[in-house]
Parts: C-alpha cells; structure tokens; sequence
C-alpha cells in the first residue's frame, strides 16, 4: 500500500475515570488501521486504570507514580513504536478519521520536509453545554517562531513525527502549564515547519 506508518496514539491519563474510556474509545475507533494506543497513567487515585483495564489487549496501559502531564507524555513517546505520534489528553476525543487525513496529507505531499509537523482544526465543547466552538488556526506562516507565538495550538492538534519529539528530549517537566505550547516553541526554534492540514 506504499506509505503506511505506524501512529502511536499517547494518552497520559489522572484521576479520569469520568472520562478516560471515551477517549480510548476515539482512539480505537481511528479509520486509519496502523496505528498502537498507549494509556499512561500517572499515579490515579480513582478507578482510571480499572476502566482502561476494560479494553484488554487492544490497548497498552503502563503506570507510574504520579509525575504530571508532561512526564506522563514523556514515558509514552520513549515506549512508542510508531513513526509519528498522536497525543490525546484523557478528556478529549479524536474525530474517527482525524488520522487518516493526516496520513493521506503526508501521503500525497511526500515533499513535506522530515521537519516537518502537520496540524488541525478542532473544536471545544464546554462542560457546561455551552455553543460549541471551532479553532482554525491560520494557515502557518513562513516564520515557524511567529507562528507559535500567537496561535495556540491544542495538544491533539498535531500529529508529530516521534524523531523531532526525540530531538528536543520531548516536553519539559516541571512546568505547571503550557506544557505544550513550549515543546512547540522549543521545536520551532529548531526550524520546525508547521503544515495545517483543513
């Protein structure tokens, strides 16, 4: 079938027992058939690894100690077997063919530069019932730097090759927030290249 790279799919995953299982269950339900899940849990206190246990073998579940989101993420890229990385927060859900079309993207623009990180819309939905609300960010601009300094760019937007995750040692832990938006700036920096994918 010509290009068909493994996609790991890394949810850390705290005290989200509410939750967790709609996510896994995004994941599993990807259209796009080459891909691993790999739920991480970071020291939950409830019933998060008892829900994620539900699924069998169809999903890897590792523990730790409790050490944050970002050593959380962390474990899963170092336990990654696939080419590229999907990162999906255990409250969040991924559209059933939101791999697909990053693939067949990649697929069909083999001139992509292997530095490369393509990235989508999504949408939040607010706990409270709220409208729900559709993030475009525009198009990247030439400036990779520009770019991720005024647009904020959801963690499960992307869809990361794991060498450039491997390159700048991954996310930084300690941080207490923005996890995300300073692993793009620190890969951007190193001339990373944002692609959006409609």
């Amino acid at each position: 079938m010509g290009f068909e790279p493994r996609v790991t799919i890394v949810i850390p995953c705290f005290n989200c027992a509410g939750f967790i299982q709609d996510a896994v269950r995004s994941a599993l339900a990807q259209t796009y058939p080459n891909t691993e899940v790999y739920v991480i849990d970071d020291g939950s206190t409830d019933s998060s690894v008892e829900e994620v246990k539900a699924f069998g073998d169809r999903v890897t579940l590792y523990t730790q100690p409790h050490s944050g989101g970002a050593a959380a993420r962390n474990k899963g890229i170092e336990l990654a077997r696939g080419e590229y990385i999907q990162f999906l927060d255990a409250d969040d859900e991924l559209y059933p063919t939101k791999i697909e079309k990053h693939i067949d993207f990649i697929r069909s623009h083999r001139g992509l530069p292997g530095s490369a990180v393509t990235f989508c819309d999504y949408t939040v939905i607010p706990e409270n019932g709220g409208p729900e609300q559709i993030v475009r960010p525009a198009t990247a601009p030439h400036d990779s730097i520009a770019f991720v300094l005024s647009h904020q760019i959801s963690v499960g937007a992307p869809l990361y090759p794991r060498q450039l995750l491997m390159a700048v040692e991954g996310f930084r832990v300690g941080l207490p927030c923005s996890q995300e938006f300073d692993l793009n700036l620190r890969l951007a920096v190193e001339g990373v290249k944002w692609v959006h994918v409609p």
